[in-house]
């Protein structure tokens, strides 16, 4: 017969799996399998009807389902098949049954392994065993053992051996038609799976009554052995001469086995404190290892804050030079400014002089004519006259007397700043001959090796680098200074100065390469190289002609430059800009092109003369000097040239020094001369006021003694024009005079503000100084430092190799010598006796040889004494022993059985009520909702389950009969196909099974009974108990009442094979 699917609705790729449902059937493939050739039936995530004719196969889906997860032929309930091979199709050799399960969602099982699908594949043999796979997703075999099958099985909580999972049609009709109470008592405790409980309650009770009969049958025993222990305990005791020599041969045998072992031990202990010893050395190396190591690593970071504290401080005193010489220029013409203005100030002050005693002295000729004239003039007035004259001259020489201490006071004070700068100024030039000459030095180096210009660590780096080209991607390059040329060294210092840092820049190809190179510096000592990654594969760059400075106008750095690798050209370009700076010889010149704009339309972004740096920052015009004006030219030719270049800079710094030291003299000498005129002229100014108090007293006397007089004016008209004209003249240069003060003042404060300037440089180039050479001990010491600790870290890491080596013979030798002792100890415990038997028979440190003879000579003497009994020793013990040892044992044995049984019965008794608690609360959970599910057809129901005479008896009342039913055969075959639904859908709720399956429980049902069930089936599947559930439901009744539209709903016809 041949089995055909037909399903309402359109045609779909059919599914593998149901998005985020774990559990459910997706499909069952049936080949030769009961009356189906080749079948294939897609279910559907929730509800499932599969309906047809008498013969289309329907159960066998459920029969298949059932046998592809391993149900118990007695579950499948199939009357007319007694073994699983009677399920192969009439004429074939085999069946195969293909089930395809979902695996999706949160309670997938082994997703990883298997995937969104699970497929079951059972291959029944009509000759030979019947196969087994499970498969995943993709098709791989995972497993093939049924005790995988019962896993998965597990985790889905699927039985298809409990009725309530799969009602098969078989046991839906024997439900129907049994009055037996015990039987659907089985029915009921087989779908709650109370039976399950009973039968490991049962299994409890048999096995706490089994060891109930062997605990009373050795109750029994003990006393037999107890009887037989005494007569050979007897019989032991007529050997004491015997037993006393046996018992001395064994304590010196025992001592004698544990000698050995003690022995053994001993040269155990004695390897265990050598390597204790060695251990506690390396403890101490590692402790050395690991100060020397944080000593190093101190010591980098502390060189390389130094070493940049110490460029930065020599950087900031280079641009202090160039700052400070800039000052004294400024100095110098401020006082040029400060001579000329006191020139013209003392000229002015001559001419007042001078004009003020003319006037005074025309001022006399007047009064000496107008006196003339007077005939009456009396000799009071000119007394007074003369008085007067007095006070007014003691006054005028007291005012010229201040005034000049006022000025030497002032000229002190310049000429103590004028020495003080001149011994900062020698100072500043002392250290600058320091300077150049250690330049020199390194100049001098340079004719074994050129890189010593680049630092002094630069051989080793670059010599290390080669060693280790291997190391990197691409060989590094640098110093960049060694790979460029300089074509003309005249230009040789703004060259240097343009190029800058970029020098001793090192370049690679990659950021590993930087990093690598990093730290071969660091292990160099140069912490602080600069190090740049860049693009090795580009050439050279082409720059447009519009974009760089005329070659014909300008020569550009770039132009003055060969560079031997596209490479360093390139970085050049990048870093410094060579091809928009200039080189200009005349600074008017370049600073009029940026302050007229036309630097920036001509391309040229810098510029250089012989010794500043001009170029602009925003809209703003800087010029610089040169940073780096002392410095060994790292780019010249000829070492021996730049060495009497600088060796002449220091003769002229000599000179200067001279210089300098004769003006601080000459300051030195000015103001002790300053300071004895300043002494005389306040003994003067003393004097001076002591007459000029004198002349006033004598005048006020003379004033009191006067009387009036008057006299007639004369005609000194000549002689006022003159005053007039000589007052005018005063007048004027009155006002040079102040004009002249004022500018002196004004040349003063400027000459002041630049000295001060210059004070300023010099102390805080004396404080860079100091501190550059501050932190070049402080890295000497380090560097001393640091070698101690690299030594300090080979001795030791040498040493506690050695230490290693050491540690480990002694532990191959200590574990070697433990296990010898240990199989040795464990040997003579099983062979001999415990380890405490001996030390409690004597003393087992003692030689083994000693012992040795002791145990012989004791040997010998208990034969002897053997020798008088006829029945051995060693029977009448080795019967003792062995006697004794089984009543101990049974005795313990019996303890711990009592202790076991007791708790065994406890908790067989707390199993079994919590059992019966169970099953009641089981019972009438089914019962109520038995009653729930009849009261659909407006009838009662009630269950009521007898678990001491397992029975289950089913009540049913409707609303017209008070007498309650409890025969279900007296039903009709609709009621009672009903009941049987609505038993099996309260049963239903006890189980976890997210698949639920019944065939043919419409079954002699009419059109009412129907309705009602299809209904109360739908709200059962549709509940929230049941929402994420599979239900399969087989009918061969008409499912019109269905709606297959509905979205959970999936109806399936069969159609049986017709003969052709």
């Amino acid at each position: 017969m041949v089995a055909k699917t037909e399903r309402k609705g359109a045609e779909t790729k059919p599914p593998t799996h149901f998005p985020g449902v774990a559990g459910a059937f997706v499909r069952v493939t049936m080949h030769n399998f009961m009356c189906h050739a080749n079948s294939k039936v897609e279910l559907g995530p929730r509800i499932n009807y599969v309906t047809g004719e008498n013969g289309s196969g329907k159960s066998a889906i459920l029969t298949a389902l059932a046998v592809a997860l391993g149900a118990k032929m007695k579950s499948i309930g199939r009357s007319s098949t007694k073994s699983a091979k009677g399920m192969i199709k009439t004429g074939a050799s085999f069946a195969r049954v293909v089930v395809v399960i979902s695996n999706d969602g949160e309670d997938a099982f082994k997703p990883d392994v298997f995937g969104r699908s699970i497929t079951v594949e059972k291959v029944l043999n009509a000759t030979g065993a019947n196969s087994l796979k499970i498969k995943s997703e993709s098709g791989e075999t995972v497993g093939t053992r049924v005790d995988e099958l019962n896993k998965l099985a597990d985790h889905f909580c699927i039985d298809v051996d409990n009725p309530i999972t799969v009602m098969t049609q078989d046991m839906a009709k024997k439900f129907l038609h049994t009055g037996d109470a015990t039987k659907k008592y089985q029915f009921f405790i087989d779908a709650t799976l109370l039976s399950d409980l009973m039968e490991l309650q049962e299994i409890a009770k048999n096995k706490s009554n089994e060891m109930k009969d062997v605990l009373n049958e050795h109750l029994e025993t003990i006393p037999k052995l107890r009887e037989e222990v005494a007569e050979l305990t007897h019989e032991l005791h007529s050997f004491e001469r015997v037993q006393e020599l046996r018992s001395k041969a064994i304590d010196f045998r025992n001592r004698l086995a544990w000698s050995k072992v003690v022995e053994a031990e001993k040269k155990l202990e004695e390897e265990k404190e050598a390597q204790q010893v060695y251990v506690q050395k390396r403890g101490e190396l590692q402790a050395k290892l690991g100060t020397a190591q944080a000593t190093l690593e101190k010591a980098a970071i502390d060189n390389e804050e130094f070493g940049r504290q110490s460029e930065d401080f020599s950087r900031k005193l280079q641009e202090l030079s160039a700052e400070r010489r800039q000052a004294e220029n400024e100095r110098r013409e401020a006082g040029r400014q400060l001579q000329k203005a006191e020139t013209d100030k003392l000229s002015e002050e001559t001419s007042v002089r001078k004009l003020s005693k003319r006037v005074s002295d025309t001022e006399s000729k007047i009064q000496r004519s107008l006196e003339a004239q007077r005939g009456d003039t009396t000799e009071t007035d000119r007394r007074l006259q003369k008085l007067s004259s007095n006070l007014v001259a003691a006054k005028a020489e007291i005012e010229t007397c201040s005034g000049d201490i006022e000025k030497l006071k002032a000229g002190q004070e310049d000429k103590q700043r004028a020495q003080s700068n001149f011994a900062r100024q020698k100072k500043f030039a002392e250290n600058e001959i320091n300077d150049i000459r250690k330049h020199i030095s390194t100049l001098k180096q340079t004719s074994s090796n050129r890189l010593v210009l680049f630092g002094q660590q630069m051989p080793r780096l670059v010599d290390t680098v080669q060693r280790r080209l291997g190391e990197f991607s691409k060989p590094p390059i640098g110093p960049v200074g060694m790979h460029v040329t300089l074509k003309d060294q005249s230009w040789i210092v703004p060259v240097e100065e343009a190029l800058g840092q970029s020098m001793t820049t090192f370049l690679v190809s990659s950021p590993k390469d930087m990093d690598k190179l990093r730290q071969i510096s660091k292990e160099c000592g140069m912490n602080n190289l600069s190090i740049q990654s860049v693009d090795f594969n580009r050439g050279r760059y082409n720059i447009p002609v519009e974009k760089v400075p005329n070659q014909t106008e300008f020569t550009s750095v770039e132009s003055v430059l060969e560079c031997k690798h596209d490479v360093v050209f390139n970085f050049l370009v990048d870093s410094a800009g060579i091809e928009r700076a200039v080189l200009m010889k005349d600074e008017r010149e370049a600073r009029g092109m940026f302050y007229s704009g036309a630097a920036k339309q001509k391309q040229v972004a810098v510029a250089y003369t012989f010794h500043r740096k001009i170029f602009m920052t925003g809209q703003v015009v800087r010029d610089e000097a040169f940073k780096s004006y002392n410095q060994a030219q790292r780019l010249g030719t000829d070492p021996k040239a730049q060495i009497a270049s600088m060796e002449n800079r220091v003769k002229e710094k000599q000179s200067e020094i001279k210089l300098l030291s004769n003006d601080e003299a000459a300051c030195m000498r000015a103001v002790k001369d300053i300071a004895n005129m300043i002494k005389k002229k306040e003994a003067e100014f003393s004097t001076l006021n002591k007459n000029a108090q004198k002349a006033f007293s004598d005048l006020q006397q003379a004033k009191l003694d006067a009387e009036d007089s008057s006299g007639t004016g004369v005609d000194v008209s000549t002689l006022q024009e003159e005053l007039d004209s000589l007052n005018v003249d005063l007048s004027k240069h009155q006002s040079s005079l102040k004009e002249a003060e004022f500018a002196f003042t004004q040349a003063k404060e400027a000459h002041d503000i630049a000295e001060n300037v210059i004070n300023e440089k010099l102390s805080l180039a004396d404080s860079y100084k100091a501190e550059v050479e501050q932190y070049a001990k402080a890295m000497q010491k380090i560097d001393s430092e640091r070698q101690k600790a690299e030594k300090q870290v080979e001795t030791c890491v040498e040493r506690l190799q050695q230490a290693d080596n050491l540690i480990e013979d002694c532990e191959t030798s200590i574990q070697a010598m433990k296990t010898e002792c240990e199989e040795l100890a464990d040997k003579t415990k099983k062979e001999i006796c415990d380890r405490e038997v001996a030390e409690h028979a004597g003393d087992i440190t003692l030689l083994p040889t000693q012992l040795q003879r002791l145990y012989e000579k004791t040997k010998e003497s208990m034969k002897k004494e053997e020798s008088r009994h006829k029945r051995p020793y060693e029977e009448v013990n080795d019967e003792l022993s062995d006697r004794k040892r089984k009543l101990i044992k049974l005795e313990h044995g019996v303890e711990s059985s009592k202790k076991i049984f007791q708790k065994l019965r406890v908790g067989v008794r707390k199993r079994r009520e919590t059992m019966v608690t169970q099953a009641r609360q089981t019972a009438a959970n089914v019962s109520h909702r038995f009653n729930y599910h009849m009261q659909a057809k407006g009838q009662a129901g009630q269950i009521e389950v007898n678990y001491e005479e397992s029975q289950l008896i089913i009540k049913l009342k409707d609303g017209t009969n008070t007498r309650a039913i409890t025969d279900t055969r007296a039903l009709s075959g609709g009621e009672r196909s009903y009941s049987t639904l609505a038993f099996n859908l309260a049963l239903g709720d006890e189980s976890d099974s997210p698949f639920r399956a019944m065939d043919e429980f419409d079954v002699f049902m009419d059109a009412v009974n129907r309705r009602i069930s299809m209904k109360t089936l739908l709200e059962f599947a549709r509940s929230d108990n049941h929402s994420n559930k599979q239900f399969l439901f087989i009918t061969p009744q008409d499912l019109s009442a269905i709606n297959a539209d509905d979205p959970d709903v999936k109806v399936q016809k069969m159609i049986a094979a017709r003969p052709s």
